[in-house]
């Protein structure tokens, strides 16, 4: 009845429900796709606190002679890693060095020996979890860290490549390397995705070419140790307990706290430094203003679909009366009548979304069918509205006795 009878108006608001569809699925894109870079780029950007040691000259000598600076440190690295009052970051530098170089030389860094400028270490990021919760990492294949992953005794060190890998290295390859000048051997468990960031106190920088290893850790405070394991673990812990903080207390909070945690370790309190704050340049400013705008857009263009599509199908029944009238004359049920609206409205809606979606496929390569037919649910659910209203407030036997 209603999906026979088509006039132009219904090719209008069939091209306008095609295009909020097209909208609305673009909307989604947005939301979902740019959803974790807006968390990482307002990370990115929050005020950090940088500690580092005091360890200078004789305190150094002190420092280092003493027999239980391993445990020193590991206690007040547990201390920070699990402190309640502020967010602990380790993004901690270590050269990556292998006897072998398997990967292409863009994903080297290197240091000046001398006068001379040496290239043999890739760029390495050990990191915890709070470094991943913190500046939203995402793996766009396999997976990140999990918690035995930090423990610095597994055998097969698990690791995580940026996004640039995926061309020269497969989940699953195993590598040999040197990290704190011990041999480990590391398992490739996931790849980033592309466009990964950190702060690293300096400036914002990639992780595309990076590789990033678990930040180990003992997981007994107290265990023995030979000389080899006791200078591995010294370097490892010092790394780490050279971190970032993140807090809503001021630096002269923070800097109390770690002092008298210092102290209580009996050793030089460490000092908080401020890290370079950096501030959402115009593009950023924009983007958020065009992401506030595409959910307007498309709220505005669904509302003005369904206001269309029910006053179009209420002015239809207007149009069809005497036709529906003979139909319930011959023994046809309003229910049926209802049926009929319902597959004209969902037909409507249904073409708009796989029209739009088809589009968007071709286009990106991405789909979400999800969100798409819980809107389009809802869309019907709205747009049947006003037309069962109408038709309940028809007087049909009027109607039917004027034929």
């Amino acid at each position: 009845m209603f999906l026979a009878n088509k006039n132009k108006k219904d090719i209008l608001i069939w091209g306008q429900v095609i295009l909020s569809y097209i909208l609305i699925v673009s909307t989604i894109y947005l939301i979902v796709g740019t959803g974790s870079n807006s968390i990482q780029l307002a990370n990115n950007t929050r005020e950090l606190y940088k500690i580092s040691d005091n360890f200078i000259d004789d305190d150094e000598k002190n420092f280092f002679g003493q027999s239980d600076n391993v445990k020193i440190l590991k206690e007040l690295y547990s201390w920070l890693d699990t402190n309640n009052q502020f967010t602990y970051i380790v993004a901690s530098k270590q050269g990556f060095y292998m006897d072998e170089y398997v990967y292409p030389d863009i994903f080297k860094e290197g240091y000046e020996h001398g006068f001379i400028y040496i290239e043999e270490q890739y760029k390495c990021l050990q990191v915890n979890q709070a470094f991943i919760n913190y500046f939203a990492i995402k793996a766009i294949d396999g997976r990140l860290f999990e918690l035995p992953d930090y423990n610095i005794d597994n055998e097969i060190i698990p690791i995580v490549l940026g996004y640039e890998y995926k061309t020269y290295a497969n989940i699953g390859d195993r590598i040999n390397f040197y990290y704190c000048n011990k041999e480990l051997t590391g398992e490739v468990v996931g790849f980033l995705s592309a466009e990964t960031y950190y702060n690293n106190g300096y400036n914002i920088q990639s992780l595309d070419r990076y590789i990033i290893m678990p930040a180990l850790q003992s997981i007994y405070l107290d265990a023995p140790l030979n000389v080899q394991e006791k200078v591995f673990e010294l370097k490892v812990y010092l790394d780490h307990c050279s971190g970032f903080i993140f807090s809503d207390i001021s630096a002269q909070e923070i800097q109390q706290k770690i002092t008298e945690k210092s102290l209580e370790l009996n050793i030089v309190p460490y000092r908080v430094e401020g890290a370079y704050t950096f501030y959402l340049a115009m593009w950023g400013a924009e983007g958020e203003q065009l992401h506030a705008l595409f959910v307007f857009a498309s709220a505005f263009m669904v509302i003005i679909s369904c206001l269309l599509i029910s006053i179009n199908t209420a002015n239809k029944i207007h149009d069809l009366k005497k036709d529906i009238a003979t139909f319930l004359a011959n023994g046809l049920t309003k229910k049926s009548v209802k049926w009929n609206i319902f597959l004209y409205i969902f037909y409507l809606n249904l073409s708009g979304i796989c029209v739009s979606s088809l589009l968007y496929l071709i286009l990106t390569g991405k789909m979400y069918i999800l969100p798409l037919i819980a809107i389009t649910l809802l869309n019907v659910i709205i747009q049947l509205i006003y037309p069962f209203v109408f038709l309940n407030r028809l007087r049909i036997n009027q109607v039917n006795g004027g034929i």
